[in-house]
């Protein structure tokens, strides 16, 4: 009796060994929220939704991220105070957005009338060291920058038709900051009008030019029904930088292959937003032209004096704040390094 005993105390203390270890084996699982600027019904939103897969299926279901779309959590402009509040783990933001909380962040987005347009080449700006370190401190100490990721270029839509950069004299122009310098420099009236009124406010006529978004979303928006022209090239937004931030705290807490995994799923994620972006921009932008949109390109002695009016307004960034100079250096070098002019 006593062995049998014996015996059953050893298998159940052989059976609890094995619970507590395979207990023990668990791997901690995160789950965390992600707050992004799109609509689960746009491009970009499921352009987000690889982010999300890939660090999910890069993890073994480790780390899982939620999407919320726009404003569920907070609103865009509150990207960093929501991070950081940890209110998301994580958010997909971007410089259009931040320009109110530091003037530099517009810049840090894209330097508006340059003559970068790639994702090659707007990763040449978001790869120098010296525009992370920008990003790391415009971010600030409670925010941990995971990655970069390349909007495709945004088109200009018109009423009327522009053929010389003197044509945007005195046309009321829907764009944002810092856009809005930009056509300001051209002699254009710039207005900001939320999304919801645009299409209205074309078909009023209380604006002639929108600037939003790029050619799939201004399709969404359905603003070719309101307009008759396509300026290209789309110099006032080239190719945009768009952060994917984490709550550092947070970030602290990942064990290092985790931290590896979601850094390497932001730049596979990058390059798919910018390959899946720019091949449904096409598409759109075909659909507007079958619609009717007349497609008007600039010459490139037109071209070359808005680059001219550009660099004038980039001296007037620089004088903003020690970040935006240091921007517009790194991105005028860039420019240089790829042979365009900057004299």
């Amino acid at each position: 009796m006593k062995k049998n005993a014996g015996i059953s105390l050893v298998l159940l203390v052989l059976i609890l060994s094995l619970s507590m270890g395979t207990a023990l084996a668990q791997p901690k699982v995160y789950n965390w929220k992600c707050s992004t600027y799109g609509t689960p019904s746009d491009w970009e939103f499921l352009g987000f939704k690889y982010f999300s897969d890939r660090v999910k299926e890069m993890s073994g279901g480790r780390v899982n991220i939620k999407l919320h779309p726009v404003n569920e959590l907070y609103p865009p402009t509150d990207a960093v105070g929501g991070v950081s509040r940890g209110l998301s783990e994580l958010a997909i933001t971007g410089g259009f957005y931040l320009d109110g909380i530091h003037r530099a962040f517009g810049l840090h987005n894209n330097l508006t009338g340059g003559p970068i347009s790639s994702y090659g080449e707007a990763m040449m700006v978001a790869q120098n060291p010296d525009f992370q370190k920008i990003s790391v401190k415009l971010y600030g100490p409670t925010i941990q920058h995971v990655g970069y990721v390349i909007n495709p270029t945004m088109p200009i839509l018109s009423k009327k038709p522009i053929n010389k950069a003197e044509d945007f004299k005195g046309l009321i122009v829907r764009s944002a900051a810092p856009r809005d310098r930009m056509f300001a420099k051209l002699g254009a009236k710039p207005t900001y009008i939320a999304t919801p009124e645009i299409y209205t406010g074309l078909q009023l006529g209380t604006i002639d030019v929108v600037d939003k978004g790029n050619y799939s979303g201004v399709y969404g928006l359905r603003l070719h029904e309101v307009t008759k022209y396509i300026i290209e090239p789309p110099f006032q937004t080239p190719a945009g930088i768009i952060d994917i931030i984490a709550t550092k705290k947070t970030w602290d807490s990942l064990p290092p292959d985790l931290k590896a995994i979601l850094k390497e799923a932001a730049i596979t994620s990058g390059l798919h937003y910018w390959a899946e972006g720019t091949r449904q921009g096409f598409d759109a932008r075909k659909k507007m032209i079958d619609y009717g949109l007349k497609v008007i390109t600039l010459p490139p002695e037109e071209m070359a004096k808005i680059y001219k009016a550009a660099r004038e307004l980039w001296k007037e960034f620089s004088k903003d704040t020690p970040e935006s100079a240091e921007l517009v250096r790194i991105y005028m070098e860039t420019c240089k390094r790829l042979g365009y002019p900057m004299d």
